[in-house]
């Protein structure tokens, strides 16, 4: 399947990173999408991302648990004009208070639930 490659707004945040974004939440056309990385090398420095349309219920989800993710861990993992980094890291102490509930439900995380049918298009980051 061939899918369109996407000009992104903005990227809200990401979920996950390994000297580079590997998936978040981001804007194209100012509507929030879920992106994921999908190139078999992940240390190249420009990466491919599929960009996925998520259900209202998944999109709810990912809102509240980075709501909660910000409140116990930091902000540090979001984007501000462009930048990563810049936001707090709450104490140590409190990072279970996130990472102990979500460890019972990332199962259902977009990173674990998203399909193919629910791609919109690819980006680069």
């Amino acid at each position: 399947m061939t899918f369109p490659e996407l000009k992104v707004d903005k990227v809200l945040w990401y979920s996950d990173y390994w000297d580079g974004p590997l998936s978040g939440m981001l804007t194209v056309a100012g509507e929030n999408y879920w992106f994921k990385c999908y190139d078999e090398d992940v240390h190249t420095r420009a990466r491919k991302h599929y960009i996925y349309r998520l259900t209202d219920q998944q999109l709810a989800f990912e809102f509240e648990w980075h709501k909660r993710f910000e409140k116990y861990v930091g902000t540090r993992w979001n984007m501000v004009d462009g930048r990563r980094g810049i936001g707090e890291v709450k104490p140590q102490a409190e990072h279970s208070k996130f990472y102990e509930p979500y460890k019972k439900v990332k199962h259902l995380s977009a990173d674990n639930v998203v399909k193919e049918d629910q791609i919109l298009g690819w980006c680069y980051l």
